[in-house]
């Protein structure tokens, strides 16, 4: 088979000559990290296979899928194939869900820290650590350099940059990663279900308050495209009529503004005349 075109260019290889394709098998092959635990190489077997591409009701292309277990934590991925690729061994075009990664826009080493804590959920004392290491770096990148985490917190309370409920939420990451790093007497461990809550919440922390602050000032920067508004210009024609002027319109009595119902009088009235004094 011919490697390159008659321009001399190399020509891409067939699906089925790609080395680092993941394909459907006994055990989904490629995968660096398990999206649940973060356990590194994860062995994903095949639990469930669709015979063939799955019919849809609406025009479109149609897919293979397959679903596979970690042997580590028991979670299970959906493995997507490409588009209307009903072989046995279809190449796979997408695993959900992905495996977790730090936005690029949290400013290092809290991205650093994330992305450990991300890699660590299946040791729940390291990962609870990166955690709070995360949120550390965070709140210095806001701006909050001096005193301990402690007062640092507290003051991005103060400064309503954290709720009161996300402050309290970054005390409790606090205590849980300090409870490992200071070997605590009484409860030095970290359950799964707590680190996963810290790791959690230090990643709400940095698209709530880093990525999305640099999305809005990426909006900012870039101008508008909507059209200037122009008052009309009349001239050389009539103003079209809105109606009276509100300065010529009389103003009217209300109940409000008087004190006593107004007193009408009739058209056919007479008019009123002094009384005569009595003789």
């Amino acid at each position: 088979m011919p490697t390159i075109d008659r321009h001399g260019h190399p020509l891409p290889l067939p699906a089925e000559h790609n080395p680092n394709a993941r394909r459907f098998g006994l055990f989904l092959i490629g995968e660096t990290r398990c999206p649940y635990c973060g356990t590194a190489n994860p062995t994903l077997q095949q639990v469930w296979k669709s015979q063939g591409c799955l019919r849809r009701g609406t025009p479109g292309p149609t897919h293979k899928w397959a679903a596979y277990v970690c042997t580590s934590c028991g979670s299970v991925v959906l493995a997507k194939g490409k588009d209307n690729a009903a072989a046995e061994n279809a190449e796979i075009a997408q695993v959900i869900p992905s495996a977790k990664s730090a936005h690029e826009d949290i400013p290092e080493p809290a991205r650093a820290f994330l992305q450990q804590a991300f890699e660590t959920l299946h040791a729940p004392d390291a990962a609870a650590v990166m955690a709070g290491s995360a949120v550390d770096g965070m709140l210095k990148a806001l701006g909050y350099t001096d005193g301990s985490l402690y007062s640092r917190i507290d003051k991005a309370v103060e400064g309503h940059q954290l709720t009161k409920s996300m402050g309290e939420w970054a005390h409790e990451v606090r205590l849980g990663s300090n409870r490992p790093r200071h070997a605590d007497k009484d409860n030095p461990h970290v359950s799964p279900d707590e680190a996963k809550q810290s790791v959690e919440f230090a990643e709400a922390l940095g698209h709530s308050f880093l990525s999305c602050q640099n999305e809005w000032n990426e909006a900012l920067r870039t101008p508008r495209n909507r059209p200037r508004r122009t008052r009309p210009s009349y001239r050389g024609r009539r103003r079209p009529f809105r109606g009276l002027d509100k300065a010529a319109t009389p103003p009217t009595a209300t109940a409000s503004t008087t004190s006593r119902p107004l007193r009408r009088e009739p058209a056919h009235a007479p008019a009123r005349t002094r009384p005569s004094s009595v003789r």
